[in-house]
């Protein structure tokens, strides 16, 4: 009888464990963030792409293909986005991610969004629709602007990192 037993327990500890996929769910881009944060620890880098023309996408930690998580993303949200950083003259240019290698198969990336070890993050400005959104490098969350030129101001000047655009405009 204790065989048996121990033979369930183990039994449904390993299924249990073998079905066990976890979901991120990201379901706007200002919430990438919040979203991936569970899955990061001190000390650890994870990489959010998405990949095969914006259809697809994969988490990587340390470098390493996590199949197991699984990002439930409204794949929508990103359609038609361009990531944009100021350069040394102060001239936006539009980020070209390189390519992710997956299941020895190179895929051509449309986005990709890093939790670095020590807790900072990717640091760039991303256009969508008429809306431009900027991602602070160190623990602010993702602000919003109609113009770019604000949205430059607010990633590359210290006063304006983590202030709202109401506050802005007072």
């Amino acid at each position: 009888m204790i065989v048996v037993i121990l033979v369930g327990t183990i039994y449904g500890l390993v299924l249990s464990n073998f079905h066990n996929k976890k979901k991120v769910h990201i379901l706007k881009i200002e919430n990438i963030k919040e979203a991936l944060q569970p899955f990061w620890s001190n000390g650890k880098r994870l990489d959010f792409y998405i990949y095969d023309a914006c259809k697809k996408s994969a988490l990587f930690s340390n470098d390493h293909y996590q199949e197991e998580l699984k990002p439930d993303i409204a794949l929508s949200e990103f359609d038609s986005i361009e990531a944009l950083k100021p350069d040394i003259t102060g001239e936006n240019k539009t980020i070209e991610f390189p390519p992710i290698m997956i299941n020895n198969r190179l895929h051509k990336v449309c986005f990709a969004y890093t939790l670095f070890p020590n807790g900072s993050n990717s640091s760039y400005i991303v256009k969508k629709d008429k809306m431009f959104y900027v991602f602070y490098p160190y623990f602010q969350d993702v602000n919003k602007s109609e113009s770019l030129s604000e949205a430059k101001a607010m990633l590359t000047h210290k006063p304006y990192q983590g202030v709202s655009i109401d506050e802005i405009h007072e």
